[in-house]
Order: C-alpha cells, then sequence, then structure tokens
C-alpha cells in the first residue's frame, strides 16, 4: 500500500513553538521504519515543508492511506484543516488519525467521524497498532483484532481492546532517511541531531500532564540495545547530538547509569540533553559527574512551583522531602559547577495561583540562578482537560492558543501583572548568565535565540545596563 504520514505544524507561531518545531517527529519515523520492507511509505513534516508541496505529493503518489499525527493541542487545528482540504480533491485515502491530543478527545469522536475527517483513530501508541491496521486493510480480514483502533460499524462507535504498551527492546532503529535531519535545529541541541526515547511512560500522575495517562507505566530500553541504536544512528547521519525525549531520563536509575558507562566505554562522544527530576540527582550525585563525561550538555529540571498548596493539586510529589527549595538549590548548583547548561521548568496560572505566589516563584527562580527559565502557563491536559469543560473552568476553547504561553483557563489574578512578573524573572536569568552562556555551543544558541525574542531592542546597551545595576 502506499502510505503518507503527516506530521502538522503549529497553528499559532510563537517563541514556544520557534524551537519546539525543532523535535523531529520520532512516533513516525517508528512507523515509517517498520512498514518500509513492505509497503510505500512517505512523511510529510509540515514543520519543515511547504503546505502546497503536501497537495502535489497527494495528488502524484495517490496514496491509499493517509496518516495525521495529533500529538499536541496546537496541531489540532492545522491537522483537521489540511486533511479537510485533502478530501476536497481527494478522496480515495483511507483517513486515520492518533496522537497524545486526539486520544483524550473521544467524546469528540463521533463528530469527527460523522464530518468525514477521520476513517480511523488509534488510541494510545500507535507503532504496533497502525502496522496491524495496514495489514488488516490490505488482507481485507476482521479490524476487530486491531488493539486500539476506533472506528464505525453500522453507525455505531466502536472500541477495540485497548493495545498493549510496546515493548521498546522490539523497536526498530529509527530509519532518518525518511526526514530531512540537517534542516532541524532544536534550540539546546549541537546541529545536526537526532531525537530518541530511551523510556515512555512515568512512575507519578500529575493530573494536569497526560503522560501516565497515554504511555502508562514507565519501561525502558536495556542499556546494550540503547547504545547500539545510537553507535548505528552516528554511522548513518552525520550527528552531533542526541535529544532524548523520555520525561524521566532517569526514570530507573541503575538502567540509565549502565547506559551512561556504555555511551563512555563504547565512545559515543555525542552531546546530548535529557530531563529528569531534582530527588534523582540528589539521591544519586554521583550521576552528574557520569552525565558530563558521557557528553550530556544541557538538561530541563522539572520544578514546576514551589507552593505546597499548589504542588498538592497538581499530585505532584507534595510530600517528598527531596523537592523542597534547599534541595532544589544545591542540586541546580551542582550542576552548573559541573558545566551542564540548565533549564528549570516552571508553570504558573492554575486555579490556586495568586500574584503573591507568582511573585515567591519569580524570587526563588532568582535565589537559584538557572542558565534560564521556561515558565510554562499552565495548560490542563488528559483527564483535568475535560474536568475542566466540564466545570466550565475553560475560557478559551481554540486549541491554537494551548501553547502554554496564553491563559485558556479562568484564572483569580491580573494576567497582565503576571506575565510582568514572568517577563522581568525571565530577562534577568537571561541578562545575568549571558556572558558564561556564550562559552559554549549550546549557551551561544540560547543567547542568539533569547535576543530575537527581545523586540529588536539595542541588547548591548540592555545588557551593560543590566550589569551596572547587578554590581552596584
Amino acid at each position: 500500500m502506499k502510505i503518507i504520514l503527516i506530521n502538522p505544524d503549529s497553528g499559532l507561531k510563537s517563541d514556544l513553538s520557534l524551537y519546539i518545531e525543532g523535535v523531529m517527529p520520532l512516533g513516525l519515523v517508528y512507523m515509517a521504519t517498520i512498514l518500509k520492507g513492505t509497503h510505500n511509505v512517505k512523511i510529510f513534516d509540515l514543520v519543515k515543508r511547504d503546505e502546497k508541496e503536501l497537495y502535489s505529493l497527494v495528488k502524484e503518489f495517490q496514496p491509499d492511506v493517509i496518516g495525521m499525527s495529533f500529538n499536541c493541542a496546537t496541531c489540532f487545528n492545522r491537522g483537521m484543516e489540511i486533511i479537510s482540504r485533502i478530501r476536497g480533491f481527494y478522496k480515495d485515502a483511507i483517513m486515520v488519525g492518533g496522537g497524545v491530543h486526539l486520544s483524550f478527545l473521544k467524546k469528540h469522536y463521533r463528530y469527527f467521524f460523522e464530518k468525514n475527517f477521520l476513517d480511523y483513530i488509534i488510541e494510545g501508541e500507535a507503532e504496533l497498532a497502525f502496522r496491524d491496521l495496514i495489514e488488516a486493510l490490505e488482507e481485507n480480514s476482521d479490524l476487530s483484532n486491531v488493539k486500539g483502533l476506533v472506528y464505525t460499524k453500522d453507525g455505531k462507535i466502536v472500541y477495540n481492546e485497548n493495545a498493549e504498551k510496546i515493548d521498546l527492546n522490539d523497536l526498530p532503529v529509527p530509519d532518518y532517511n525518511f526526514l530531512p535531519v540537517t534542516e532541524y535545529d532544536f534550540l539546546w541541541c549541537e546541529r545536526p541531531h537526532i531525537v530518541i526515547d530511551l523510556s515512555r511512560g512515568c512512575f507519578f500522575n500529575c493530573e494536569y500532564c497526560s503522560c501516565k495517562e497515554f504511555f502508562g507505566i514507565f519501561r525502558s530500553r536495556k542499556p546494550s540495545v540503547m547504545v547500539n541504536i545510537l553507535l548505528e544512528l552516528k554511522e548513518k547521519h552525520p550527528i552531533k547530538s542526541i535529544y532524548f525525549v523520555d520525561d524521566d531520563f532517569f526514570g530507573d536509575v541503575e538502567n540509565s547509569k549502565k547506559l551512561l558507562e556504555l555511551m563512555i566505554k563504547k565512545n559515543i562522544g555525542l552531546s546530548s540533553i535529557i530531563e529528569t527530576r531534582i530527588d534523582i540527582l540528589i539521591k544519586h550525585p554521583e550521576l552528574i559527574q557520569l552525565m558530563k563525561e558521557a557528553g550530556i550538555k544541557s538538561m530541563f529540571i522539572g520544578i514546576e512551583d514551589i507552593d505546597e498548596n499548589i504542588l498538592k493539586y497538581y499530585n505532584r510529589a507534595y510530600d517528598n522531602k527531596f523537592f523542597k527549595k534547599e534541595y532544589i538549590k544545591k542540586t541546580i548548583k551542582m550542576l552548573r559547577n559541573s558545566g551542564i547548561f540548565v533549564m528549570a521548568l516552571m508553570m504558573y496560572g492554575s486555579p490556586l495561583e495568586t500574584i503573591e505566589t507568582i511573585k515567591q516563584k519569580t524570587e526563588f527562580i532568582k535565589e537559584i540562578n538557572p542558565n534560564y527559565v521556561i515558565y510554562q502557563i499552565f495548560t490542563p491536559h488528559g483527564r483535568m482537560m475535560d474536568k475542566f469543560f466540564d466545570e466550565g473552568k475553560i475560557k478559551n476553547r481554540d486549541f491554537d492558543y494551548w501553547n502554554n504561553e496564553h491563559f485558556v483557563c479562568k484564572t483569580n489574578f491580573n494576567e497582565k501583572q503576571a506575565k510582568n512578573l514572568i517577563d522581568k524573572s525571565k530577562n534577568h536569568i537571561f541578562l545575568k548568565n549571558y556572558e558564561e552562556n556564550q562559552h559554549t555551543v549550546i549557551g551561544r544558541k540560547h543567547n542568539a535565540f533569547i535576543m530575537k525574542t527581545m523586540n529588536g531592542s539595542d541588547f548591548k546597551e540592555i545588557l551593560n545596563k543590566f550589569n551596572n545595576k547587578l554590581h552596584q
């Protein structure tokens, strides 16, 4: 069969989307890799290619199946728009949708089917389910055997048995020849880079996050399998860095530790970026030196909040003593002393938020001084999204704005005042660390990007004024 897999771009461009869109659609690459031996598969990433090219490809290639990824809220409207336009001139393709965001829109499945947007929906991890669907369609066999599939039969919506969670060791080495690897530029990676996952799932169950609901319990690749994948990718592609897209690289500490040791032993020699938690690094400080030797140059650290009531509302390990302020401060200092570029992830705008709690966050960030801070506006996903819609707490239903840079939920504070506080905090951290950040490739890329967002101001003048004030 002839298949096109589409990754839609975001409907609303923003500073955040500019660097998020540097992340390659790994799920689609897995799917294409699995099918390439028996089917003619193409990936079309609208983040990197023009929409008109897609329509020309559809007309020329005449696919039997089109798969659309809806992995985030901000690509939802664009994805549906693209489907509608394709349906307008080419009606022969079977349209399949999947991805994290789509999997949590159950209440709207009937609408998607009735309005002819989609013929099939795959819930959950789609790599193997999509393969099974393609085989069933080609052989005209019983669709009820395709786990994770949702479709209509005799006017009723049919939900097949849930797809089993994938053993990552069974996935193939992703074939990045399906993508123009050298064109992607994730902000905190040396270019060119590739993305890969060591693990999926999570041990925690934060209310605002969809990771646990979508991926389920934490599971990881064997270190030997992972390092062989890295060696093969390094051999096949001219890459300089790796972005591990795991929600927590150290979810299984011993497993990840063995991987780092193998990366050193096998001389992988690529810089890496990961995301992990404060408590792990406090309990296992030996990991920091190991990370440095293995090439991990930058890291996201999820702090989210310091207010115990808000953390409790989020169900975010509020009772874990290692998430307390003193441990956060200690961890950031250890990482910075090791030369790892630290990006602190913070959130604001929850129903419990006040101007006072926002001020406390910004003051704390000034105190711990990461290389940079990313403040994301509270946006409900997964089960919390349905809950907020049902309770009338959503004020902006347009998913284009669900990019963590807009207030989509009702708030109890002056939003303009809150944004001013956040902007001042971000600018303070950026300016304070500008000179030091210039000493590394990652830091220089980061500085150049942030300067572009400063509205064309005379940056040197701003920096000089800041330094003069800082040292008075």
